[in-house]
């Protein structure tokens, strides 16, 4: 009776909720779900699918595991039967949330992504096709192009050249130099002490397009990947926070392998033991419903201190009293 009470003031209360769905699943963790409620289950709670295309990065940021792991050398592609069998997968569920093209590689340095984006279009008429890219590949004809084969949201990060001082001047005169060789005008979004936001204004309709340029240095934007990027680790922080990452999101490395969230990466040793399994042998149904996925979401439900790889990070945050209410109940209803 408690149990059905608190389903419905759930349901009620917190509709769009990931974690309160998840409350009403506890069968993920006794193994007891059959292939329909796994698909299910996925269906209801992941709103964003993430892949890399590819292994290879141009740039090696500081502020980016790409500084200390070798991205340039790496050519090797997510394999496109691979990327079929996933849509397909992602098809017989009616996927309309996100798909999303980047983690830590550079998605418009290989053409592949043109394929992989009309690909996703057909197969996935319903969902949010997005990519975050560096730019530097970008042109107006490849944007057009994007456009064209059904790219909903391309979103480009902007990086000052090396031994510029950051500034929002500088930042702003660096999207200008990007605008102008990209053939289109921009308006700003937001100017603040440490980033700039802007919007550009495209020919044709169907497709969001917007910058963004941050301070990486006085600023210490960015987040520490995992306890990979060690001068981004704020050593006085230690996150009790839940995290709403390993309930929505589905993130998938160039091999296939799959991962607690985008800050791990299964190519970094440190990492290697958090791979949660590989679409090349399991269903996304079945790993997002496997024990190790589960497990991760029950050691980032609650209100208490995270442990590494998670203990400094600040992505993701769930601080709301609702929150700490459903975290609460989470910890009663599944344990």
């Amino acid at each position: 009776m408690t149990r059905s009470i608190f389903k419905t003031l759930a349901a009620l209360l917190t509709e769009n909720t990931s974690l309160a769905r998840c409350l009403t699943e506890p069968g993920v963790f006794r193994g007891k779900l059959d292939s329909k409620e796994k698909a299910r289950l996925f269906k209801s709670l992941v709103n964003y699918v993430e892949f890399e295309p590819h292994a290879f990065c141009n740039r090696a940021c500081i502020f980016c595991p790409n500084s200390t792991l070798d991205r340039k050398a790496n050519k090797q592609v997510f394999d496109r039967a691979l990327h079929r069998k996933v849509l397909n997968e992602l098809a017989e569920i009616a996927y309309a949330g996100t798909i999303a093209y980047s983690r830590y590689s550079e998605p418009l340095a290989r053409e592949e992504i043109f394929d992989y984006i009309a690909e996703a279009r057909s197969l996935l008429p319903c969902a949010y096709l997005k990519i975050i890219t560096n730019g530097d590949y970008l042109s107006h004809e490849r944007i057009l192009r994007l456009q064209s084969l059904g790219l909903n949201y391309l979103a480009i990060s902007i990086y000052l050249p090396e031994g510029v001082a950051w500034s929002p001047q500088a930042a702003l005169k660096q999207i200008r130099k990007f605008s102008k060789r990209i053939s289109m005008g921009f308006q700003v979004r937001r100017k603040a002490r440490a980033s700039v936001f802007v919007d550009f204004l495209k020919e044709a309709s169907g497709m969001k397009m917007d910058a963004r340029c941050h301070d990486f240095g006085r600023g210490k934007e960015g987040f520490d990947r995992g306890m990979s990027v060690v001068w981004l680790s704020p050593v006085l922080f230690v996150r009790k926070a839940p995290c709403s990452f390993v309930f929505r999101n589905f993130t998938m490395d160039f091999n296939g392998n799959v991962m607690p969230c985008c800050n791990l990466r299964s190519d970094n040793p440190q990492h290697a033991p958090y791979v949660l399994g590989n679409v090349a042998h399991e269903t996304i149904f079945d790993i997002y419903s496997g024990p190790p996925f589960a497990r991760w979401r029950r050691a980032l439900s609650g209100f208490a201190p995270k442990s590494a790889p998670c203990k400094h990070c600040k992505d993701a945050p769930m601080n709301s009293v609702l929150d700490r209410l459903l975290t609460a109940a989470w910890n009663l209803f599944s344990s």
